[in-house]
């Protein structure tokens, strides 16, 4: 139920006498009466020890102050200042083990600088899986903007709430609909602010207003830090419109008062030693995120007040925003920097144009863990898999890891070299720097040397993290993100953010030269002082100095590239030879490569001529990102893509198979269920491919394939993925595929087909996609038959050895005359009609019919959701042996392996291994079984019927297999691993009595 303006306002006044408590007694009941008095639990006393904690900060005990049906609310007041993970998991965990699974938890900080208390988080913890808690929180912190926040803990639970408690929780606890709400909302007040900015050209509009947001959104996530105050007010956007409304002369809030904030302040080195009358004292940040750019300095632009003041009031006075970005293990219910990074990329960039996709957040941790587990088994830390996998998946040292291991593990860590080709905001960059945060920490405590949190936060921004993109604004995404997840660990006085200009790099990662194979001189490069410059420069806060040092960067890559012979490139083209030397003369190449890149076929006129007669059939992005990576790997690097499955076994994508396998060897492959469309607008089953970079791959071995089911949130990290092993993965350096099955059967059935079969083409025929589309059907659609009229055929008519009656377009199943002349295909003898877009409803399987040509008086045409091959230039008896093998069991069998998409292409159908025509004797056989099917009606047949049809399918059956070379035994096990002939026809119970049990798989052959 909708949280009433006075419940907010009673959660309000009681977390401010919480804030204000004096001592423990006073705080927990204070935090008692919350609970009793808004919520509608029942208090509670008592205590849990906590003195069992390890590797964490904690008091002696925690404070039982609620319950409600089970679930027991507990305090846990830390001495720390602020309210890490460590600290509030270890808690859940020791409650746990006392009180079970149902607890709600609240931590409070100490903060001495504003009396006790400036922290309140309310967590709930998740232990359904692995030994480290999930943690879910919403957080208030003292002083700073809070509306939603108390709207949100208001709605948590009372006495009218129709869900018991535990499901309360859990839907209090959703980050989902503050994900999509805060989408809505900021798409539509981007959109109006660009229809009122004036004075520059569409495009120039949208990237000067992209950048106006960016920059009002940092500035917001820093006044949550406490780092901007205006008059002592930490709301410090709002209390600067505030004044520049009361003051008189100012008429442009943009112009009088944002333009000073950001040129005269946040980008001026003197502003850490002023105060300003109309912006207070704001910190020098550095970074180059508020130097003024060249649309900044365009004469006539105007930004009306109207453009921002619905920014402040409906936007950031209405949503809880926090600096903390959400790890997969504690996600914080509010506006996080990494939803900010998916904003930019769903809503405001508009990259799903170009077939780039925002990838969830449990999907990166999982692809960061992986590449690590491979990078660290390969480092000689002294450690074997299951241990490194202990430590990486559960960050688990105890028992297992000493301190000469933990000195290894962080030495492997603290050198490790990560890269994302198509890095858009930053996904994985900020990802792999949250893996790498936790791990290090674990070995803090395991006897590594300790660091700060800022100080390891930049070290592995300089050591371990590259990024590449073509697209500047995502690129500038990239270094907000990783400036903001700088910013939270920092404390007054503020360091100024680091460069990130050699880090993020903007350019095209696939139209400079081939990097691999050169002798990069470790001596050379050292010499030039390129790596030291660009520490040098990273950590530079100068303007003199920063802009002699990207001279000195300049001169040293240009010498560089003259040793490496190599020519210059374009401006906006990246030469991962010059631009990122240091790293192929330390390391030769980079240790992990991460990516989602964009899936789009290739247009661009310079790359067609580059890779023309490279590796491709069909010029895809995501295949050349694979080539470009395998090149900039190191040896034993790790490459982990999210790719369609189609890279499996789309015949378009033989030669880049052939060549993943000369030069690297398969680590794993896990099928992304689509069932939560983890991926929005994709419209082919994902991958997550992984590969290590091998001169001499095996010739031919098996693996486990892992299948993910994603979270139901997918916006919520929290959520753990469900993973399935019963697959495997067989590939051959060979072969022309790779192959996911449960066996060494598919296999064999694979490699069978393969070579004792023939494409259509190689038989005269060939697939294609029904044209007709819904608008053109709509206009010209007739009830009947009419003169010159011609039928149209749907996928829904499409069963096997059936046309069925459209129920969806009863009464319009013809196309009127004078229209189809344009229409391709079209078909006025035999054909073959299968189903294209609904395989994903009877998943992996081909559903064909014949269409019998010879009753019919005008041509036929399909639609679109159709593939049909015209039998007009063969014998019937051919087109008869093609339709037995398409709708075949070891067909079905080979075709749910090798289908890549939520749909049956023509391509595949043009590529599929059918038999080779047999003797005059066999294929005669054959014939008459399909006819004799399809005059019975096949899956349309009478209930009387069904027998009969079934004993013909199983005979086509054995035919077909011997054609391939099966013997019944191979049929029949081929036959056990698929759904019975009565499931395949959809029998209902009675219909099922009528066939007899004998017609199920084991003994259909005999």
């Amino acid at each position: 139920m909708p949280t009433s303006t006075d419940d907010a306002l009673k959660v309000e006044a009681h977390i401010n006498r919480i804030f204000s408590a004096d001592g423990a007694v006073a705080r927990a009941e204070a935090l008692r009466r919350l609970f009793v008095e808004v919520l509608d639990f029942h208090g509670a006393a008592g205590q849990v020890s906590l003195e069992a904690a390890k590797g964490a900060d904690l008091p002696d005990f925690a404070e039982l102050i609620a319950s409600l049906e089970g679930v027991r609310v507990l305090w846990v007041g830390l001495a720390t200042k602020r309210v890490n993970k460590r600290e509030a998991a270890e808690a859940a965990r020791l409650m746990e083990q006392e009180l079970g699974q149902d607890l709600l938890l609240v931590c409070t900080n100490r903060d001495e600088n504003l009396g006790d208390a400036s922290q309140l988080h309310l967590i709930l913890p998740d232990f359904t899986s692995g030994t480290v808690p999930k943690l879910r929180r919403r957080t208030v912190e003292r002083g700073l903007p809070q509306r939603t926040a108390y709207e949100q803990i208001a709605g948590i639970y009372s006495e009218d709430h129709p869900l018991p408690v535990r499901q309360a929780l859990k839907k209090a606890f959703d980050v989902e609909p503050v994900t999509r709400d805060f989408f809505r909302k900021y798409d539509e007040l981007f959109k109006a602010a660009k229809g009122l900015v004036t004075g520059l050209e569409d495009e120039d509009r949208h990237l000067f207003v992209q950048t106006l947001f960016n920059r009002l959104l940092f500035v917001h996530f820093l006044s949550r830090k406490g780092w901007l105050t205006f008059e002592g007010d930490k709301d410090y956007l709002k209390a600067l419109w505030r004044d520049y409304q009361a003051t008189d002369g100012e008429a442009n809030f943009h112009r009088d008062r944002l333009r000073r904030l950001f040129f005269d302040g946040l980008s001026n080195p003197e502003s850490q030693s002023r105060h300003y009358p109309d912006i207070g004292k704001v910190p020098f940040l550095n970074g180059g995120l508020f130097e003024p750019g060249p649309l900044d300095e365009r004469k006539g632009v105007i930004v009306p007040d109207a453009a921002i003041e619905p920014l402040l009031n409906d936007l950031f006075d209405r949503f809880n925003f926090t600096v903390m970005e959400s790890t997969p293990l504690d996600v914080e219910v509010a506006v996080d920097p990494e939803m900010l990074g998916k904003v930019f990329e769903e809503l405001v960039t508009g990259r799903h144009k170009s077939g780039s996709y925002y990838t969830p957040r449990p999907v990166v941790s999982f692809m960061c863990r992986e590449a690590l587990k491979g990078y660290l088994e390969g480092r000689g830390t002294g450690l074997d898999a299951e241990a490194i996998r202990a430590f990486v998946d559960e960050q688990r040292t105890e028992g297992v890891i000493g301190v000469a291991e933990a000195r290894k593990l962080a030495a492997a860590l603290g050198e490790v070299t990560v890269v994302d080709p198509a890095c858009g905001s930053g996904a994985y960059l900020l990802g792999m720097m949250q893996e790498l945060v936790e791990l290090q920490r674990v070995l803090f405590n395991a006897g590594a040397t300790r660091k700060s949190l800022h100080q390891l936060k930049l070290e592995i921004i300089e050591r371990n993290l590259y990024g590449v993109d073509n697209d500047q604004f995502a690129a500038n995404i990239a270094m907000l993100r990783l400036w903001l997840s700088l910013a939270i660990e920092d404390e007054p006085p503020i360091e100024p953010l680091p460069n990130l200009d050699f880090k993020i790099v903007c350019g095209d990662s696939l139209l400079g030269p081939d990097p691999s194979g050169l002798s990069f001189d470790r001596v050379t490069i050292e010499k030039s002082g390129l790596g030291q410059l660009k520490g040098e420069y990273l950590r530079e806060s100068d303007d003199a100095a920063k802009k002699r040092l990207r001279g000195e960067i300049d001169a040293a890559r240009e010498q560089v590239r003259v040793d490496l012979g190599s020519d210059p490139v374009p401006e906006s083209v990246v030469d991962w030879r010059v631009e990122f030397a240091e790293v192929f003369a330390a390391r030769k190449g980079f240790d992990i490569i991460l990516a989602n890149p964009p899936y789009v076929v290739i247009k661009d006129a310079r790359l067609r001529a580059m890779y023309a007669e490279g590796v491709f059939g069909r010029i895809n992005t995501y295949g050349l990102f694979i080539q470009r990576s395998l090149q900039l790997l190191a040896a034993g690097g790790q490459l982990l893509f999210i790719n369609p499955r189609t890279l499996l076994t789309d015949r378009y994508f033989v030669n880049l198979r052939k060549l993943i396998k000369r030069q690297s060897e398969l680590k794993g492959v896990v099928l992304i269920s689509d069932r939560h469309n983890t991926f929005e607008r994709v419209l082919q089953e994902c991958i997550v491919f992984h590969v290590v970079r091998q001169e001499q791959p095996a010739a031919r071995y098996m693996i486990e394939t892992r299948a993910i089911n994603v979270p139901d949130d997918l916006n919520d990290p929290h959520g753990a993925f469900v993973v399935d092993s019963d697959r495997v993965f067989l590939a051959d350096r060979y072969s022309d595929a790779f192959y996911i099955g449960s066996s060494d059967l598919d296999y064999r059935v694979f490699e069978r087909m393969h070579t004792n079969g023939l494409p259509l083409p190689a038989l005269g025929l060939k697939a294609e996609t029904g044209k007709v589309q819904f608008d053109k059907y709509r206009e010209y659609a007739l009830a009947q038959e009419a003169e010159g009229a011609s039928r149209l055929i749907w996928a829904e008519n499409v069963q096997r050895y059936a046309v069925r009656a459209s129920h969806k377009r009863a009464g319009k199943e013809w196309l009127a005359a004078g229209v189809t002349d344009a229409l391709q295909p079209k078909v006025a003898g035999d054909a073959i009609v299968t189903q294209r877009t609904t395989a994903n409803e009877q998943p992996r399987r081909i559903i064909a019919t014949i269409l019998p040509g010879e009753n019919r008086v005008t041509a036929s045409y399909t639609e679109n959701g159709t593939n049909l091959v015209d039998l007009a230039e063969v014998p019937s008896a051919i087109g008869c042996l093609v339709i037995a093998a398409l709708n075949s069991s070891v067909m079905d069998f080979a075709f749910r392996h090798l289908n890549s998409n939520v749909h049956v292409s023509a391509g595949e159908l043009n590529s599929l291994p059918l038999p080779s025509v047999p003797d005059d004797a066999t294929l005669e056989r054959i014939r008459a079984l399909v006819v004799r099917l399809v005059e019975q009606g096949g899956v349309d047949a009478e209930p009387s019927a069904l027998a009969e049809v079934l004993a013909v399918e199983r005979a086509l059956d054995a035919l077909v297999g011997s054609l391939y070379g099966f013997s019944p035994d191979d049929i029949a096990e081929v036959q056990q691993r698929l759904p019975s002939y009565s499931d395949v026809y959809g029998l209902t119970g009675e219909e099922r009595g009528l066939v007899g049990e004998w017609f199920e798989p084991r003994s259909l052959v005999k």
